[in-house]
């Protein structure tokens, strides 16, 4: 067992933001603005010296798909490929982080299933999640709604899980936050 201090400072989880995830897609302003946002706050999380974790779904025959230009891991970030809908499902990442008592902000795409699959994930491990509500999309045809599904999400499931856009989340945060 690894004696290693755990770092309890919040995580910035980047989920699906691979580029298989928008091959097809049409770009339009909608799409283009999430990942804008979803790039805002993984540079913040970085100037911040906030852990980053980027969650990459596997595709079909375990084919793994480059992260879409902008979101980078650097070499100090994790990276967790994922099988399942849910990135606390990975026994790799469960080893890696204690959950317990630690907030999570989400922002990536496939609200409807990948980052909602996480958030009760990490909440029945006792995480406090944050879905960074305009940073996340519902999926690509459907982007528009997504604040509707946050909040609907966050209505039922509160206090489980909260919602922040990222305007707050930084400007409460900044770059000297505190939890």
């Amino acid at each position: 067992m690894d004696d290693e201090p755990i770092d309890l400072r919040p995580h910035l989880v980047c989920l699906n933001l691979q580029q298989a995830s928008i091959a097809g897609a049409p770009t339009t302003d909608a799409l283009g603005a999430v990942l804008w946002r979803a790039r805002l706050c993984l540079n913040w999380a970085r100037a911040a010296d906030m852990p980053v974790v980027h969650v990459h779904t596997l595709r079909a025959g375990n084919i793994w798909s480059p992260p879409i230009r902008g979101f980078e891991p650097l070499h100090t970030e994790a990276v967790i490929a994922k099988r399942t809908l849910a990135a606390f499902a990975d026994i790799e990442w469960r080893r890696s982080v204690a959950a317990r008592g630690r907030r999570f902000f989400l922002a990536g795409l496939s609200l409807q299933c990948d980052v909602l699959a996480t958030a009760l994930a990490g909440a029945e491990r006792e995480a406090r999640i944050v879905l960074i509500r305009d940073a996340l999309s519902i999926d690509l045809g459907n982007i528009s709604s997504t604040d509707d599904a946050v909040d609907a999400a966050c209505r039922s499931l509160a206090p489980l899980i909260g919602a922040v856009c990222t305007q707050d989340l930084i400007g409460r945060y900044g770059r000297g936050f505190s939890f």
